[in-house]
């Protein structure tokens, strides 16, 4: 192994003799090895050795010639096939994008879109089980979709860090991955007293809105030892991106719904408050249509007294024993 870590190092040939028993022979003869680099740009990828196992050889400037013919041959061979399976893996991740951009078009409410983005994730290969979490309104965390094949939600990693480290997970801006051993995270702490810790492969990826942490998505393979690499992680980063703009769309569709239905509630507010002349009978009205107006469970409305209190003058939700004692002061 000496003389093929010389041959990358140095991406030069590398002639070396050796005894024979190295090879699994018996007696005391030697042999020659002459190693020749496979180079590719500046990347050694591969190595291709010569054996003589008779006698030892001196292998002359010809025959280093001669074998580097089909070693470059093959250089060229490797480097093309690489070269295809990367340009096929491209078009299948950007095909994979268009179509998840579409899907997720369609999609009218934030929990089923992120279902279908994790299931897209989970068809992904070595993927097992996948939980999303977005922050709500109050900036919590909370699980927005998942597509599980092998466990349940309640052991996954996500919604036990969810309940011991919910900050931490909110300031991810960059994909991390955990495998068993793995400590370099801003919640390993949590992380290792995870029941499954070493059972599992898992990488959190975040969910950004303009550079922004919104959520984290969380990828699990059930081997241990499964290693994401740096080409998966920028799929399922540009995934998550995906999801990002979805979900900005579909928030800015609910939002304008919300204000468009407040709207048309003021319109009929507006209507009732005007063809009523009775006051206590608009007093109640006003009440009404502004927790109808609003979605609130609870209204009241008081007026300034002449000796400089304020009286309750009509309510909604409010008990009978509350509104009496409002009303007597």
């Amino acid at each position: 192994y000496s003389a093929i870590e010389r041959a990358v190092q140095t991406q030069r040939q590398v002639i070396v003799t050796y005894p024979t028993t190295a090879l699994g022979g018996s007696g005391s003869g030697l042999c020659t090895q002459l190693t020749l680099p496979i180079v590719a740009g500046d990347r050694v990828i591969g190595c291709v050795l010569w054996v003589e196992p008779r006698a030892p050889r001196e292998f002359s400037g010809s025959d280093v010639r001669l074998a580097q013919t089909p070693t470059s041959q093959a250089t060229i061979a490797l480097e093309n096939a690489r070269l295809f399976r990367q340009a096929q893996r491209q078009a299948h991740e950007q095909a994979l994008l268009r179509q998840v951009a579409i899907g997720l078009s369609n999609a009218t409410d934030i929990f089923s879109m992120f279902t279908q983005l994790a299931r897209v994730i989970q068809a992904l290969d070595g993927v097992d089980n996948t939980v999303v979490a977005v922050q709500d309104e109050g900036s919590s965390l909370r699980i927005s979709g998942m597509c599980l094949t092998t466990r349940t939600l309640e052991v996954m990693a996500l919604p036990y860090l969810l309940s011991r480290a919910p900050s931490l997970l909110s300031t991810l801006t960059r994909s991390v991955s955990a495998r068993a051993g793995s400590t370099a995270l801003p919640f390993a702490e949590h992380l290792a007293a995870y029941p499954l810790h070493a059972h599992v492969s898992l990488l959190f990826v975040p969910i950004l809105r303009r550079g922004e942490p919104i959520g984290v998505i969380e990828v699990a393979s059930d081997n241990p030892m499964r290693v994401f690499d740096p080409q998966e992680v920028q799929l399922l980063e540009a995934l998550a991106n995906q999801g990002a703009i979805a979900y900005e769309s579909i928030s800015y569709h609910q939002r304008e719904q919300r204000r468009l239905r407040r709207l048309e509630r003021l319109q009929v507010s507006s209507r009732n408050l005007s063809g009523q002349l009775n006051t206590n009978m608009l007093l109640d009205t006003i009440v009404r249509e502004a927790a109808q107006t609003f979605d609130l469970p609870a209204v009241s409305l008081m007026t300034p007294s002449d000796e400089g209190t304020y009286a309750l003058r009509a309510a909604i939700g409010l008990s009978e024993r509350y509104v009496r004692e409002r009303r007597a002061l």
